[in-house]
């Protein structure tokens, strides 16, 4: 069965509607409303861990960096630690520490600061 401007022209009406007019007053055919964040963050929570970094001022004037591994299940702290100068290398060391063989993270949230390294999950 056809529907819209062809359906219009096929059933023989006298009048000429064309094909812009009908696909204005067509009911929108959209598709599926597709999962959002927050649905997302609700379904995965027991599996979504994040890691980042913050920045602590001394009283020497120094900066040091805290990396820190959050899991929302349980809004609690993982595995933190502290340097003066991250590296992907160190910030490999960390992760490794974090997630011992049986418990690596499914999702993993963070940012795309280059300290992370070519960051991967793949024990061998």
């Amino acid at each position: 069965m056809e529907w819209g401007y062809r359906a219009a022209h096929v059933a023989g009406s006298p009048a000429q509607i064309s094909e812009r007019t009908v696909s204005r007053l067509m009911p929108k055919q959209g598709k599926e409303p597709s999962q959002t964040w927050k649905t997302f963050l609700t379904n995965h929570v027991g599996q979504l861990l994040s890691i980042d970094f913050f920045t602590v001022p001394t009283l020497e004037l120094r900066v040091l960096f805290v990396f820190v591994v959050l899991a929302h299940e349980r809004r609690r702290v993982l595995h933190f630690n502290v340097t003066e100068h991250p590296t992907a290398e160190w910030t490999a060391q960390q992760i490794t520490e974090a997630f011992p063989e049986d418990a690596v993270p499914r999702y993993l949230i963070r940012d795309r600061d280059r300290v992370y390294g070519s960051l991967s999950f793949a024990k061998t």
